[in-house]
């Protein structure tokens, strides 16, 4: 496991663009002074593989600034490419969930509201355990209805 001393030495960080650059380069040439560091992963993490270890760039953020890497950090637009540090916060596994992005398949546009016939169903998942809301004839209401459950169980973004 690298220490915030050792990171600090290979790479330089940019806490508003989260890029990390090399300061030093690799003995078998593929890494030189001034290379961006990292790669995409096929889910959209940047990994940087630092003496044959590899290290996701958010959790190297956090290191490099902070000197110790959280259980749980959480990227607050959603996107797990940009490792600015503005854009990173020490999470929960609760509240990192609660941020997520809507699923793939999500056709309402809203997470927590599905349609069922003609009918639209909310719901929200507390500790695990899914609650229905209710079913409305109209998206607007079961929106509203998640809405609703989302500020009383502080779940919305500037609660979290």
């Amino acid at each position: 496991m690298i220490n915030q001393s050792e990171l600090i030495a290979r790479l330089d960080y940019n806490l508003e663009t989260g890029i990390f650059v090399w300061k030093v380069s690799a003995a078998n040439n593929k890494v030189k002074i001034g290379d961006v560091a990292g790669n995409k992963t096929k889910t959209g993490y940047c990994k940087i593989s630092i003496c044959g270890e590899e290290y996701y760039a958010h959790r190297l953020a956090f290191l490099y600034v902070k000197g110790y890497m959280p259980d749980v950090i959480d990227h607050i637009n959603r996107d797990r490419f940009f490792n600015a540090f503005g854009n990173l916060r020490e999470s929960s596994y609760t509240k990192n969930q609660r941020n997520r992005s809507l699923n793939s398949n999500n056709k309402t546009g809203t997470t927590g509201v599905t349609k069922s016939g003609n009918k639209y169903c909310a719901s929200i998942k507390l500790k695990g355990i899914k609650k229905h809301l209710g079913t409305f004839s109209n998206k607007t209401d079961a929106i509203n209805a998640r809405i609703n459950a989302e500020i009383k169980h502080n779940f919305r973004e500037e609660n979290l």
